[in-house]
């Protein structure tokens, strides 16, 4: 059915490929100034369902002489696409980079670009509310990230009428290190004044040094200074948990607020926790009672890495009714309560083994049940009437798929449950694999379970399990994870291809492996990046003597990283020790790999009974 959806979803002419054809003529016409040839093909394509994308993109390249009456009727005309608003945005901005404040202010939609926002607040000022414009500074001022050039001349005439505050510094310091913006945080310490300012020094050189806290004078004796000290306290902690606590006694008798000194004893409190350390050999005040919601987690995770199982479930116990019911806490409350001997702790395990993840295939395991799939077929349904789909499709042909993804995301939440499935599966259909996995990804589709664990290039995948002695399953798990079964995917870090492979990695294991060494293009290729992929898993493999938990850390975060979590962890339950992982992009990962792993062994045919396989159970 799928096939005959996609055969009529285009253009209901037989030349389909010439219009193809045509198009990308009268989009290379366009970029390389070829006027009349873009005109006659413009003229040619009135029918094709990507004509207004012609528009659209002719009406970009003069979006600066256009007229405002020529701008609001080319979105009313493009009101029927996702093309519409965005013309409109970017004739506003090319008003707002020539001065054309009344023009920008009359027709300003609200944006979340941080430039347009700037220009409206510009264009309130230029065109005489000067009051209203500053007001709005404060909220376009106060944020953890630097802002674009476009917001700096109106931020200059905000500043020199004092609007700026050192309250409002110091929360935007805050903010900036909280997200590790260290330039944005440089920048910053020069705007503080008074007294101020050598607190917010010492807050930023404890953020970079956090060692600073061996030395008292760097922290001055303020309300300001004494956050500093927490700030650096505990970052420093993180490291020298112990010696963070002897420190804080050169520190304790000092005044200060007693949010901060809470602040402090609760994250001092956590990190010798999960250090093995007890609180009150270090601590004359430990925070012992429940607390800070992240408080009450960090306990709760160190009494699990511990196996302090009385403890886990008070902490857990002591979370917010919210929080508490997230699936990974009521496994381990279940986890906790069953190891304490409480017989709620099997009916908890039993209510989370009823969910096909990570968690529920974990929760099936400690009670011996068989993992639930919970799989469905997607129900029969006719693809949904929308040009859209045709938009979608043409695109996805010529190869835009920037405007695909865009086309799909506008119109995915239009359809109803049965009408994205059927959208799902005309994806999976065409060959748009990761596009597929990602539209399933919602929780009313989640159960469509062959649609979301495909397997692609299955006849490589089997040929390279079988010369590398892997699982055919962990294979597709690794790429399912890693790239969706995108050959084309790059991550921000520079990982390429299928398996993601980082360039020195996949030379290193071609030289190992006695292939030929790839160049970056060749990584692009599935063949040559799944053979290099399933060498180099292969390797971690054998490495970790078959331990997948191990292998999956190590494939994301390098064997170093695993190395030392290895040597600071020993002899842990694998769940345990997968949960102590610091990194949390890691641990999802691993946690992901692991329930894949289950999920295509079932699809394959070849099922197993747990998460965690014979020699597993534990973390050497």
């Amino acid at each position: 059915m799928i096939l005959a959806l996609a055969a009529t979803a285009g253009p209901a002419r037989a030349d389909t490929y010439q219009l193809r054809t045509e198009y990308k003529r009268a989009i290379t016409a366009i970029e390389t100034g070829h006027s009349s040839n873009f005109r006659s093909a413009l003229a040619a394509l009135t029918d094709y369902p990507l004509h207004p994308y012609l528009v659209y993109f002719d009406a970009r390249r003069r979006v600066s002489r256009m007229s405002p009456n020529e701008a609001v009727a080319l979105k009313e005309s493009l009101s029927d696409t996702h093309l519409g608003p965005r013309l409109l945005e970017t004739w506003l901005i090319a008003q707002a980079r020539r001065g054309r404040w009344q023009t920008y202010r009359d027709h300003y939609e609200p944006m979340e670009r941080a430039d347009g926002r700037c220009f409206y607040a510009r264009s309130l000022y230029r065109t005489g509310d000067r009051a209203e414009a500053l007001r709005l500074v404060p909220e376009l001022w106060v944020v953890g990230v630097s802002q674009p050039k476009e917001c700096d001349p109106l931020f200059a005439v905000w500043m020199a009428q004092g609007g700026l505050t050192d309250d409002m510094v110091w929360e935007r310091l805050r903010l900036a290190l909280d997200g590790n913006e260290r330039v944005l945080a440089r920048y910053l310490l020069g705007r503080f004044t008074g007294a101020r300012a050598s607190a917010a020094r010492a807050m930023y050189d404890g953020h970079v040094r956090p060692g600073n806290v061996r030395r008292p004078s760097r922290f001055p004796n303020t309300p300001y200074g004494a956050e500093a000290l927490g700030h650096a306290l505990a970052r420093y902690a993180r490291t020298d948990a112990v010696d963070a606590a002897r420190q804080w006694r050169a520190y304790a008798r000092r005044s200060m607020p007693e949010e901060t000194r809470a602040f402090i004893l609760e994250r001092l409190t956590a990190a010798l926790a999960r250090a093995g350390e007890s609180a009150a050999d270090h601590l004359d005040a430990p925070a012992d009672a429940p607390g800070s919601a992240r408080f009450n987690r960090d306990m709760a995770l160190a009494s699990i890495i511990h196996q302090q199982w009385r403890d886990a479930a008070r902490w857990i116990e002591a979370m917010d009714e919210e929080e508490r019911a997230a699936r990974e806490w009521r496994y381990w409350l279940g986890r906790a309560l069953s190891e304490a001997g409480s017989p709620k702790g099997n009916a908890l395990l039993a209510e989370v083994a009823r969910y096909r993840s990570y968690y529920g295939f974990l929760a099936a395991q400690q009670l011996g049940l068989e993992p639930s799939l919970n799989a469905r077929d997607p129900a029969p349904s006719s693809r949904p009437d929308h040009p859209a789909i045709a938009r979608m499709l043409e695109l996805y042909a010529v190869g835009d798929l920037v405007n695909a993804r865009r086309e799909w995301n506008w119109m995915f939440e239009k359809f109803s449950a049965s009408d994205q499935g059927a959208l799902i599966e005309l994806a999976a259909e065409i060959g748009w694999i990761n596009q597929a996995i990602f539209g399933a990804n919602r929780p009313e589709l989640i159960d469509l379970v062959t649609l979301r664990f495909p397997t692609p290039y299955l006849h490589i995948y089997k040929r390279l399990a079988f010369q590398t002695d892997l699982p055919l399953s962990l294979l597709l798990a690794v790429a399912r994870k890693e790239s969706a079964f995108d050959p084309r995917a790059v991550s921000p870090a520079g990982a390429v291809g299928l398996m993601q492979l980082m360039p020195p990695t996949a030379r290193h294991t071609a030289t190992r492996a006695r292939l030929e060494q790839p160049t970056r293009r060749d990584l692009f290729d599935a063949a040559d990046n799944i053979e290099l992929g399933a060498h180099y898993l292969a390797e971690l493999m054998d490495r970790y003597d078959g331990h997948r938990v191990l292998a999956a850390g190590a494939y994301n975060a390098g064997p170093g990283r695993v190395a030392g979590w290895r040597k600071e962890r020993r002899d842990l339950p694998a769940d345990a020790w997968i949960e102590a992982i610091p990194i949390r992009e890691t641990r999802e990962y691993v946690q992901a790999v692991l329930a894949f792993d289950l999920v295509y062994s079932h699809l394959l045919g070849e099922p197993v009974s747990t998460l965690l396989r014979p020699g597993e159970e534990r973390v050497p």
